[in-house]
Order: structure tokens, then C-alpha cells, then sequence
């Protein structure tokens, strides 16, 4: 019954969208480790694992953890996980959204801290863009491409350097040729990610890790 009224919740609010909803922390546990989570609400008494114990196996830091608990007194060890918020049943709707705007105002920080300016050569200058503004990146011999909605920058490196070098919550490698940023990716066509007017191929290999990131069900 909390989680169908949970439920009912984040269904009012447009930047959420429910994966899972889970009945122990040990069904939670298996979802956290094989997908990538935005935002977890979890309860502090569960069956077989507790709330706390749950939260010290998590294996992503960016990942935001909302509180739903009945128990006050699970409050002071919470907030020293960083957990976004704590909300104490009977939780009501207006609690909720502020809560949400909290989680809000922390994944558009979170994301401004990963994106960076970066300087690539075009002809005889060097050229500010930010990692924001990249769809994706090919690899062309000991050269790669540097692909914006209006721009191509070619720079000197191979794709293996350049992953490294790129926030990796944002951009993920989808073929031995091409790394594409995650959050730019408008469709996906049989063996290919849409990106704007642009298209990419996805290699086998790439396939099933590309489907996680982009939480498919």
C-alpha cells in the first residue's frame, strides 16, 4: 500500500518516470547493480536488509536516495549518507514536491559540475566548446571527429583517449568507432542511435549496455 501510494506520487511529477518498484532491499539491490539509477526512494525498515545497510552498499555516489520512512530517529544517520531528503509518512503531496525540487535542483548541478569547456583546433586556431554541446565523437584513423548539432571538429587522438577524457555519465562508447553523449540520443533504429537529425550505428557488442543506460522497458 506505501508503495502504491508512492507510486501514485511520482506520477504527478513530468521529469520522473518509475522503473521498479521493489518489495525488499535485497530486489532493490539487484536493480542498482546492474542498471544505472537516477533516484532511489527507499524505506529504512525492510525485510532482510535495512534502509542503512542498504545505503552503505550504494555503488554510485551521483545516485540520488529520497527517504520514506515512519521512523524520525533514522534521520541523523541518513543525512550522513547525503541522502537528497527524508520524508516521514503520512507524506503529503506538497512535502513531496518540494522534495522533488530539491532532487531537481541537484541532478542540473550535478550535470553542469560534469560538463566542461573545452579548446579543439579549427584550421589555424583554437576553438572553445563545451562537452555539453557534443552528439558524438567517430574515430577516423589516428584522428577523431568531434560532431555538434552544426558543427565537426577534427582533433589529433584516438577514440580510446578521448573516452577517457569525457564525462562518463554522459557519454558511453556504442562501436568500435564511435562514442555518443547518452542524454542527446532522440531514438534508436534497429542497429542505430538518433541523435537530432544525425544518426550512429551500435555494434552488437555495445547493444545490450547501451539498452541499460537508456533504462528501457
Amino acid at each position: 500500500m506505501a508503495r502504491a501510494g508512492l507510486k501514485q506520487l511520482i506520477e504527478k511529477v513530468p521529469f520522473l518516470t518509475l522503473l521498479h518498484s521493489c518489495a525488499s532491499a535485497s530486489e532493490a539491490l539487484k536493480v542498482m547493480l546492474s542498471e544505472q539509477i537516477d533516484l532511489i526512494f527507499l524505506d529504512m525498515e525492510m525485510p532482510g536488509m535495512s534502509g542503512l545497510e542498504f545505503l552503505a552498499m550504494r555503488k554510485d555516489p551521483d545516485t540520488q536516495v529520497v527517504i520514506v520512512t515512519a521512523q524520525k530517529n533514522y534521520a541523523a544517520e541518513a543525512f550522513d549518507f547525503e541522502v537528497s531528503d527524508f520524508l516521514v509518512k503520512p507524506i503529503t503531496e506538497a512535502r513531496f514536491l518540494k522534495a522533488m525540487t530539491r532532487v531537481r535542483k541537484r541532478q542540473d548541478a550535478l550535470r553542469k559540475s560534469e560538463d566542461r569547456d573545452i579548446f579543439v583546433k579549427a584550421k589555424s586556431r583554437l576553438v572553445k566548446i563545451n562537452t555539453a554541446d557534443i552528439l558524438y565523437i567517430e574515430a577516423v584513423g589516428n584522428h577523431a571527429s568531434l560532431y555538434t548539432s552544426t558543427e565537426r571538429y577534427v582533433v589529433l587522438a584516438t577514440l580510446k583517449s578521448l573516452e577517457s577524457r569525457f564525462p562518463e555519465q554522459r557519454f558511453m562508447r556504442v562501436h568500435n568507432s564511435f562514442i555518443v553523449r547518452v542524454d542527446q540520443i532522440t531514438a534508436v533504429e534497429e542497429n542505430l542511435v538518433i541523435l537530432g537529425k544525425k544518426s550512429v550505428p551500435v555494434s552488437r557488442a555495445h547493444w545490450k549496455s547501451l539498452l541499460n543506460r537508456l533504462n528501457t522497458f
